[in-house]
């Protein structure tokens, strides 16, 4: 199977284009050939619209958004928003407005080996864990780790030793096991004699290979054994029907407590404070008391990372600030850029902060309103971690739909947010997400297991209108033809934006029509304008601009450089029925108790396809 999305992304530009007029330019010093004015609008839907109410509580029942005294409306920030969203593509704008997240990765499978499995083992015979423990606390306005040893002990054992009843097969939480534990009235201290134990597997393709690790043989209350030490058990979440079969004894402290690096401790709550194991060890009901949580860890005499599992969720080398400066280092520039100028930014220093010179007020529904059918379908989307949609992959020669850099066996090795194997250029982002435009809706595909996750809604129907009022003050006239470029497509008027929810499935394509204007030039000599198709000077004034700053910087021009095709080509509905060829166009589906077509293509090594026009 090929991967298919309902999205796609616009190339990120090596260069950005800051215009040499941006930093001059404010609300309060009029410009010789500036403009100030208003353009009225009229937001046509060409398949049926849902604007949420943001005000709403949270749920999976959405209403549309309507203003105080009654109407519908599109507030005019969704407006602003998508016409800023463009421009800033349109222009060769800095992706900079995006958290600096850090993403992380749990991936045991033979083609993630060099990016996660070779962390955590030795790659030699007997293979050994790299993985460290200790008790984590917060002391004296630090986070600090208190290092031990630990060993692992079979479920088997515990049953045997502690009364307890552990079951492969049913899924338990750690909490569930501390409480089965507290209900044998046997405690989590305990005197254990452990040694190292060499555990022989099989491989699929019929192979062995030696697992070496530290194991309890036996409890020791009496401690008449020399080797015998005092521990904590300690439990970690078993899956449904799964193979782990040991938990963890942990040692006292066998070291100093180490500070742990405020940015390591970030990455950490980052991927585990809002899961439920976390919240529970850090609260008073944590089982271990002033002992601390217990942690897994990697570094050498500080921690790099860590988790609440020995194979746990790995932080990647490369945050996606990281990802996006290794295009180019101007998407994180002081300059000003051109969306910057027009809309106006906020910075942390305040130095570059400008006030926007674009105003765009609620576009309010034309009528009355008309319902179409009622919406039920699953929202969620792919996370950034999915690296074969949002990492640029390198095709294979022999197999161009699929991403295989270099090849160990017959598995795929991706490009991901990690250092890359073999000495390979830096990864980069895709570049700007964008859902496409299509000619129909596209019915949504519910797993096994999601009807709890469904999002309902009621959209009002194709062929609604809105109308609305765009304002500016203080334009030039490349700044003006700028936002007439993106709010018609340059005036291709088969190309649509899209707007709202549903936005996967086809909902929300709209168009917009400039129906009337006011053109007022800050020079009292000039007359005011008020005729739509003069603002065609305006679009000529900024394509020229662009046009000559490509030419310049990149070559070649600007309406055929590969961001202003893919993001033109996804705007395009027919488009999309050439892209689905296949017949599938909407997201993969993940069934809990069926099918992963997520996990199904990366094994397979299929990424998503660019943008073709």
């Amino acid at each position: 199977m090929a991967l298919h999305a309902p999205y796609n992304f616009v190339p990120l530009s090596e260069q950005v284009f800051f215009p040499d007029w941006a930093a001059g330019v404010t609300h309060d010093i009029p410009l010789a050939e500036g403009v100030c004015g208003w353009l009225d609008i009229t937001i046509t839907a060409h398949t049926p619209i849902m604007i949420g109410d943001e005000n709403q509580e949270q749920g999976t029942e959405h209403r549309f958004f309507r203003l105080p005294d009654g109407p519908y409306a599109i507030p005019g920030a969704s407006v602003r928003g998508l016409l800023r969203n463009v421009l800033q593509i349109a222009t060769f704008g800095k992706c900079s407005q995006v958290d600096d997240t850090r993403l992380s990765v749990r991936d045991l499978d033979d083609d993630a080996k060099h990016f996660y499995r070779d962390y955590f083992v030795t790659s030699t015979q007997p293979i050994q864990s790299k993985v460290k423990a200790g008790w984590l606390r917060f002391k004296d306005g630090h986070w600090r780790l208190d290092p031990c040893e630990y060993a692992r002990i079979e479920h088997d054992d515990l049953n045997a030793w502690l009364r307890l009843k552990i079951d492969r097969k049913k899924a338990q939480s750690a909490e569930d096991k501390y409480q089965a534990l507290h209900s044998t009235r046997n405690g989590l201290q305990l005197r254990y004699v452990a040694e190292m134990h060499d555990h022989q597997k099989q491989t699929k393709n019929g192979s062995t290979f030696t697992l070496r690790y530290p194991k309890v043989k036996r409890l020791d209350p009496a401690d008449l054994d020399p080797a015998s030490q005092d521990g904590s058990l300690v439990f970690t979440r078993q899956p449904e029907s799964s193979k782990k079969h040991m938990e963890f004894v942990f040692a006292a402290p066998s070291q100093k407590s180490i500070v742990i690096d405020d940015q390591v401790m970030r990455e950490f709550l980052a991927i585990y404070g809002a899961t439920d194991a976390w919240q529970w060890l850090h609260s008073p009901n944590n089982p271990h008391g002033q002992r601390g949580i217990p942690v897994f860890w990697l570094g050498g005499g500080a921690p790099t990372s860590l988790g609440l599992s020995q194979l746990y969720r790995l932080p990647y080398e490369f945050s996606i600030w990281d990802m996006i400066r290794h295009t180019s280092d101007d998407h994180f520039s002081d300059q000003l850029d051109f969306a910057e100028g027009l809309f106006g930014t906020i910075s942390e220093n305040g130095q570059n902060a400008r006030k926007g010179r674009v105003f765009c007020g609620d576009a309010v529904l034309e009528g009355e309103p008309r319902w179409d059918a009622l919406f039920e379908g699953v929202l969620n989307s792919p996370k950034p971690s999915y690296y074969p949609a949002y990492v640029r992959q390198t095709p294979d020669r022999q197999h161009p739909q699929k991403a295989v850099v270099r090849r160990e066996g017959d598995k795929p090795i991706f490009a991901t947010y990690a250092k890359p194997a073999g000495g390979h250029k830096k990864p980069t982002i895709n570049g700007w997400k964008r859902y496409r435009a299509r000619d129909q809706l596209i019915e949504p595909r519910v797993g096994e297991g999601q009807e709890n996750v469904l999002v309902r809604f009621t959209p009002l129907a194709t062929g609604s209108k809105f109308r609305g009022r765009l304002q500016f003050h203080n334009l030039k006239p490349e700044e003006i033809g700028a936002l007439v470029w993106a709010l018609t497509w340059g005036g291709k008027k088969t190309l649509r934006h899209l707007i709202g929810m549903g936005k996967p499935f086809g909902y929300g394509q709209v168009s917009m029509e400039i129906t009337a204007c006011e053109l007022r030039p800050n020079r009292c000599d000039q007359p005011t304008k008020s005729d739509p198709a003069q603002l065609n000077e305006f679009v000529k004034s900024f394509t020229a601009t662009m046009d000559a700053w490509h030419q310049a910087a990149l070559g070649g021009a600007w309406a055929a450089s590969p961001p202003i095709k893919a993001l033109t080509e996804m705007a395009r509905p027919a488009a999309a029925a050439h892209a689905d060829s296949d017949g599938n166009h909407g997201y993969p589906v993940l069934d809990p108790k069926g099918s992963n077509e997520f996990q199904d293509a990366k094994k397979d090594g299929w990424y998503l396809q660019p943008v073709s026009s």
